[in-house]
């Protein structure tokens, strides 16, 4: 009898589910898509640049990376919404 791991099958699916909840995007009062998609280009640039500079071979999350690119983002305007709430 073939038996299967149900709890394994599912869980890439629950943490899908779990993270649509968690799921946030940036806004600007004045800005466009395409001007979102030009800032955030430079900042992944930057956040690279500044991450290659303090590589931390123990940060395996990359949060180092994404608060250089959250920073960079909020000084050009932007500024975190949820996503679900739009």
């Amino acid at each position: 009898m073939k038996t299967s791991n149900v709890c394994a099958k599912r869980a890439p699916l629950i943490i899908a589910l779990l993270s649509i909840g968690c799921a946030s995007t940036y806004a600007h009062p004045t800005k466009s898509q395409q001007e979102f998609d030009a800032d955030r280009a430079a900042c992944h640039e930057k956040a690279a640049e500044a991450t290659i500079a303090t590589d931390n071979p123990l940060d395996t999350t990359n949060r180092g990376r994404n608060r250089v690119l959250h920073r960079c983002l909020t000084e050009k305007g932007w500024y975190k919404t949820d996503a679900a709430s739009e």
